[in-house]
């Protein structure tokens, strides 16, 4: 074999591996590669590709430079020296990288460039010929939202937006695919983006995505209007966590796809409608399978449910994470992966619904739970998944449809609470395991890399912070006290939360730590400031767990959702046994007669609550304790969980026999 021959063998391999995420095996064979062909332009690309899919992009730059000068005319290279350049937050020089590449893939395609800003070339490129942009979605998407995070972008938006408005996108003449290609690059090139304004997001949204929505329905385009549905979900609904805006949203599209579901059903074979025993076969409906918030739930849940009498199955439409399959296999239940099982699916959410519901009832399930991310449900409750319909909701509450049998909401010790004009049936809230003594030498550690007296901070949605009100109170809290700082952690920085304590001058105290494990940074904050109006869940029982205060600011949201929900009620005798509602009160009453339940009416009184547990290490430790000991009495007993949850089904079960046509 010629050295030739030796370096395309090589060089097959490490991309055959590189395709498959196998970076390792990939990564040492551009070893012997590059030591054959250093000059090669498509090892150098191969090679920096490979390092920052392993989190190396200082690594992975000098190759992709190289790859870049010694092909300048490629676009791969230009586009993956962008997405490298853009990691280590270089963001000038990664634009000047994406235009570089995305020029040459359209010049190359044979398309004229005639706009001062590319965006305008690639939406009119994305609306006539998208495949032309297959194979750089990545790439567009990251300009995109490099651009629209750009200052005085805003008036860009608005005359993007008119120009693919005009342009009738969806017209009578196009074809479902090449309208769903289209689609699928214009919701980036019109920067519907968290990154983005939200006033510009909902402008855009009601101007294109929701015409574009009620058309797809129309004409029966049910593929591309899940996925629509799914990414507003993701990148409007998410970004404003608020019950009123997610109603808003939701209010308007479930009610579409729930119908649009009902149609298709009438055309669909009909489910048994014999009655259903109290002990039938239970299924729960999840996005993907992880050990992060909901799912976090589901799993104790089933780790402490009986089910001797029943089989109970998790259905998983997209992404299973390996240690999340083995430990909810651990709990009993079977798991199956429908986008592993039928992988040819996977990007046809339309026939992923359909496979379910066959599924379902070839596997004799009787009753079906969604949980978490709301997104498909509405289309597929309208297909009727399975005779008992259930949703199980952990955070908004804020919709209704004549396909949903029983509505789940995490509670307490009541049986019901009512939010909004409904009676939501309350599944006892707790948590197997809050807190990890194993982690308290490394946290200590951690502890010490922050020069500040006090640490403050929260954990977990970074778009929870995102709220100026509360930004207002952090940033008050750090100016009051100057021996302070604040830890605040998530997938991304934020920019518009970066900025703003940029503009407030706290910055430099302001520490983000990525995605992290809450358990252990549980362990490093000194207070945690709970985000206000949606407040956190489980995060914030870990830091209770961890003997750390809380700070609470009252709002709808919180009491629906958040921490508050378990607490107030039980302190205002309003659910609980007598006795429990005096062990809470003496839980959280100090020898000093102090209020110990951080829970703030307004603003300025959050504001003063944070100061005195910062000033007081007497007051702090208290707070403290008093948290730690009611989720060791009150949030740790997964077996009620289990039980409320089934016997919650079984009344649904009972009502829907009663009310079924005889």
């Amino acid at each position: 074999m010629t050295p030739q021959e030796q370096a395309n063998d090589l060089f097959n391999r490490a991309l055959g591996h590189f395709r498959q995420r196998q970076f390792i095996k990939a990564d040492a064979l551009l070893v012997p590669l590059l030591s054959l062909a250093p000059h090669a332009p498509p090892a150098l690309n191969l090679k920096a590709a490979i390092a920052r899919e392993m989190g190396l992009a200082e690594q992975a730059l000098p190759y992709a430079v190289q790859a870049v000068e010694l092909a300048p005319e490629d676009p791969v290279y230009c586009c993956n020296l962008g997405q490298i350049l853009a990691d280590l937050g270089h963001n000038d020089e990664a634009l000047g990288a994406f235009e570089n590449g995305l020029k040459l893939l359209l010049t190359r395609s044979g398309h004229r460039l005639t706009e001062n800003v590319l965006l305008f070339d690639l939406a009119r490129i994305a609306i006539d010929s998208p495949m032309v942009l297959d194979g750089f979605s990545a790439s567009v998407e990251r300009y995109a939202q490099l651009y629209h995070s750009r200052p005085h972008s805003a008036p860009l938006r608005s005359t993007l937006r008119e120009q693919i408005r005009s342009q009738n996108v969806l017209s009578r003449g196009v074809e479902e695919t090449k309208a769903h290609a289209s689609v699928h690059y214009l919701i980036d090139i019109i920067g519907l983006f968290f990154t983005t304004p939200a006033k510009d997001n909902q402008e855009t949204v009601e101007t294109l995505l929701l015409p574009w929505l009620q058309e797809a329905l129309q004409r029966e385009w049910f593929d591309f209007a899940l996925w629509l549905e799914l990414q507003l979900d993701l990148r409007y609904v998410h970004q404003t966590e608020t019950e009123e805006h997610f109603a808003r949203h939701y209010r308007t599209i479930a009610p579409l796809m729930n119908q649009a579901g009902q149609g298709l059903r009438r055309r669909l074979p009909q489910s048994t409608t014999s009655p259903i025993p109290d002990s039938a076969n239970i299924s729960f409906i999840v996005h993907q399978l992880d050990t992060v918030g909901p799912n976090l739930v589901l799993l104790d849940a089933l780790s402490s449910m009986d089910t001797s009498t029943r089989s109970v199955t998790v259905y998983v439409l997209n992404d299973v994470e390996p240690s999340a399959y083995q430990q909810f296999v651990t709990s009993g239940a079977r798991i199956v992966s429908l986008s592993s099982e039928y992988p040819h699916l996977r990007e046809n959410a339309l026939h992923l619904l359909l496979e379910l519901r066959r599924r379902l009832a070839s596997d004799e399930i009787a009753v079906a739970l969604w949980t978490a991310n709301i997104a498909y449900m509405s289309f597929a409750f309208g297909l009727r998944l399975a005779p008992v319909q259930i949703w199980w909701s952990m955070k908004y509450h804020s919709i209704e449809l004549e396909d949903i049998d029983g509505y789940f909401a995490i509670g307490s010790q009541e049986k019901f609470k009512r939010i909004g004009n409904r009676d939501w049936r309350c599944i006892h809230g707790a948590f197997k395991e809050l807190y990890a003594p194993a982690l308290s030498s490394q946290a200590r550690t951690i502890r010490q890399q922050y020069p500040v007296k006090t640490l403050l901070g929260c954990m977990g949605r970074v778009e929870k912070l995102d709220n100026p009100q509360y930004l207002d109170a952090v940033t008050d809290i750090l100016k009051a006290r100057p021996d302070t700082g604040f830890l605040w952690s998530g997938q991304s920085r934020l920019p518009s939360v970066q900025e703003y304590f940029e503009k407030s001058g706290v910055a430099d105290r302001c520490f983000f730590v990525g995605w992290i494990n809450t358990r252990l940074y549980a362990q490093v904050l000194d207070i945690c400031l709970d985000t206000f109006p949606f407040g956190g869940g489980i995060t914030v029982f870990e830091c209770m767990a961890a003997e750390k205060p809380v700070v609470f600011h009252l709002s709808p949201e919180s009491m629906e959702t958040g921490v508050p929900m378990v607490i107030l009620p039980l302190l205002n005798r309003r659910i609980g046994t007598p006795e429990q509602q005096e062990l809470a009160k003496s839980l959280f009453t100090n020898e000093d007669g102090d209020n110990l339940f951080l829970c703030a009416n307004d603003q300025q009184e959050y504001i003063t609550m944070a100061l005195r547990a910062i000033d007081s290490q007497r007051f702090r430790d208290f707070a403290g304790q008093a948290a730690r000991t009611f989720v060791e009495m009150f949030i740790m007993d997964t077996g009620e969980m289990a039980r409320t949850l089934l016997a919650h089904i079984e009344e649904v079960v009972s009502i829907s026999n009663q009310n079924a046509p005889s």
